[in-house]
């Protein structure tokens, strides 16, 4: 695959390789935000929106249990970033999957953060 935006299956294969990042040992967590956001990988339905052009076009589907990972195709529009609450990662324009990563891996700390009641 050569391909800048990705595909749910790609997204779903960062997942998995963020899930064997975490299970390695990121040592700057505390355990139980790894073991939660460890859970949270195998668990959390990831779904790709593609075809969006401008970011209001987005509706958020306020489903905990869900990451939503919105492409917005012109890289004028923002910049790539995780919702506060860690539901939507927003990527704009082309950006690789190695580059997706950090964002993937910073939505369910944010998740297991807030289930856990960690700021």
């Amino acid at each position: 695959m050569s391909g800048k935006r990705t595909p749910f299956l790609v997204v779903t294969l960062a997942a998995a390789g963020l899930l064997a990042m975490l299970a390695g040992g990121a040592d700057d967590q505390p355990g139980a935000v790894k073991q939660l956001a460890n859970k949270l990988m195998q668990t959390t339905k990831v779904i790709g929106i593609n075809n969006i052009t401008t970011p209001n076009q987005f509706v958020e589907d306020n489903d905990p249990d869900t990451l939503q990972i919105v492409y917005i195709t012109d890289p004028k529009l923002g910049v790539n970033h995780v919702s506060d609450d860690g539901e939507v990662v927003w990527f704009f324009g082309d950006v690789d999957v190695d580059d997706q990563q950090p964002y993937i891996f910073q939505a369910f700390e944010i998740k297991a953060k807030k289930r856990l009641g960690i700021k």
